[in-house]
This record gives structure tokens, C-alpha cells and sequence, in this order.
């Protein structure tokens, strides 16, 4: 009687084999979704360091003349220099990796023709990478002859209150 309490006490061969081919599965599986988390991780970095950049852009291009028309395209420096221009733009640590371009051109629908509107659309991309990981588009007019259609436009509502019309339509 002995033997056969011992016998039933412990596991057999198959049964260790089974629980060690689950385990073994689940590890496998849990080191995969890890692998991914991590590959996920550094993805959104980028695209956030992108975005960044591409909003640097937009500032360097919005604080300075209207860009020509047309596609420039450039590279991100991690030191600031004291004449920043041209092809390259400082963006700070880390973004030594990343490369630019800007896309100058009139914008897709009807605009007053007066102050030359332009449609500028900016991406950022990691250097080697075809794929943009941050894009930005914005309206950009010459300063000049917006202020000069703006004043025109605020000379020619005085002109009208100052001829009497109280704005009902009488004199």
C-alpha cells in the first residue's frame, strides 16, 4: 500500500513537460509584447521631437520674411550658432537625427489676391526615413501689404461713417 500512496503524491514526466511548454509560451509571449512596447515607445519620441521641430520651423519661418515659393529642405543642428539660416535651423538636443522641408506655394482655395497669401506646409522626418513623422501647414501673407490692405480697408469704413451714414442705412 505504501508504494501506491507514492506513486499518486507526485507529477509524472508529461505533466512537468506540459507545464513547462506553457510557461515557456506564455514568456515568449510576454518578452514580444515587451519588444513591442518598446519599439512603440521610441516611435512616439519622434513624433514627438518632430512635432517640436516642426513648430520651431513654423516660428522661424513666421518671425521671418515670406519664403520664397517653391521647396527648401534642410537639417536640424543640436548646437545654436550666432547666424542660424539657410539650410539649417537649430533645434536643440537630439535633433541632430531629424531633417526638414518646407513647401511654399499659394494656397488651395480663394484668398484676396492682394496681400499674396501662401499656403506653407512643413514636415519633419527622422534622416534616412521617407516617411514624415510630423507635418504643419499654415497661411502666411507679407506683413507689408497686409498692414497697407488693412489700412486701406480701415480708411474706407471711416470714409463711410464720416459721410453720415449712421449705419441704418439713413443720412
Amino acid at each position: 500500500m505504501r508504494r501506491s500512496r507514492r506513486r499518486g503524491s507526485g507529477f509524472t514526466l508529461l505533466e512537468i513537460l506540459v507545464a513547462v511548454s506553457v510557461l515557456g509560451i506564455a514568456l515568449v509571449s510576454l518578452l514580444g509584447l515587451h519588444a513591442r512596447n518598446i519599439r512603440l515607445t521610441a516611435q512616439t519620441q519622434d513624433m514627438t521631437t518632430a512635432a517640436m521641430l516642426a513648430s520651431r520651423l513654423v516660428a522661424v519661418t513666421k518671425a521671418g520674411t515670406m519664403p520664397r515659393e517653391g521647396v527648401e529642405e534642410g537639417r536640424f543642428i543640436a548646437s545654436e550658432r550666432e547666424s542660424v539660416g539657410g539650410d539649417e535651423v537649430y533645434g536643440g538636443e537630439g535633433s541632430e537625427d531629424f531633417v526638414w522641408r518646407r513647401e511654399v506655394g499659394p494656397p488651395e482655395f480663394p484668398m484676396p489676391s492682394e496681400v499674396e497669401p501662401r499656403l506653407i506646409r512643413v514636415s519633419v522626418r527622422r534622416e534616412g526615413e521617407t516617411r514624415p513623422a510630423a507635418e504643419l501647414s499654415f497661411l502666411m501673407a507679407d506683413k507689408r501689404k497686409l498692414i497697407q490692405v488693412m489700412a486701406a480697408a480701415a480708411a474706407y469704413r471711416k470714409s463711410q461713417t464720416s459721410n453720415g451714414s449712421n449705419g441704418s442705412g439713413e443720412k
